[in-house]
């Protein structure tokens, strides 16, 4: 009987043997990576299909994110969550556009900070998506001379329809 790295390892050989137009050595370590992976993991043949496209879906999903994370990302945050249960959101400041309005990033990051959240919780948002989440909004006097929308929480996880 074949132990599961003599599986890998027969199944991995057997693909040497074959030769694929545009095959690049990144894909092929890419298959055996998988193969150990499913080899790691009890599951019926069955669950075969689906567990390699959740990892394929998986690791595209983490390279979107490292993407985003190289992009802009302009980070706020929130000390009175707990308190409030929602985040405030700048718009102007000494009756000029700023923060939201005229953020360049692409990315909003909202962290949670205070009891409970301890800077734990990221809410991470495209920055158009946030302004349009703010924009019927009624604003308030913030800190210094700003003002701004308050947001709750759940709103900001709200689909958005944009028409």
């Amino acid at each position: 009987m074949l132990s599961k790295d003599g599986i890998a390892k027969s199944m991995t050989d057997s693909f040497e043997q074959v030769e694929l137009d545009g095959w690049t050595e990144e894909e092929d370590k890419q298959l055996r990576a998988l193969i150990k992976k499913r080899l790691s993991v009890k599951r019926s043949k069955d669950h075969d299909l689906k567990f390699v496209s959740d990892i394929l879906e998986g690791e595209s999903s983490e390279q979107r994110l490292a993407s985003i994370l190289n992009g802009t990302v302009e980070v706020k945050t929130h000390k009175s969550v707990k308190r409030y249960g929602n985040v405030f959101v700048e718009v102007t400041d000494r009756g000029r556009p700023s923060g939201i309005m005229t953020s360049k990033a692409k990315w909003q990051a909202q962290v949670l900070e205070g009891e409970g959240y301890d800077g734990e919780v990221v809410v991470l948002l495209k920055t158009e998506r946030l302004r349009h989440i703010v924009e019927d909004k009624y604003y308030i006097k913030g800190g210094d001379a700003s003002t701004g929308a308050k947001v709750k929480l759940s709103e900001l996880l709200q689909p958005i329809n944009y028409e």
